[in-house]
């Protein structure tokens, strides 16, 4: 059995000021959080996660800035 290959990501993160949902995971499920990501967006749901972090950009204040 070959082992997967790494997921390919969901669309964009949403960014904007409408609620949204926040999803936190482990990489080692991304997989698996990527799908169910996908299925929210088909909904109509807005999801922000880690992808939603600019470039060179603190992990801990793009977080504080998205959750504020």
């Amino acid at each position: 059995m070959t082992p997967a290959g790494p997921a390919a990501p969901p669309p964009e993160a949403y960014t904007g000021p409408d609620p949204f949902v926040f999803v936190s995971y482990s990489r080692r499920d991304e997989a698996a959080v990527f799908a169910e990501i996908r299925r929210l967006q088909a909904m109509g749901c807005r999801v922000w996660y880690d992808e939603g972090i600019r470039p060179s950009h603190d992990f801990t204040e793009e977080l504080a800035a998205a959750l504020g």
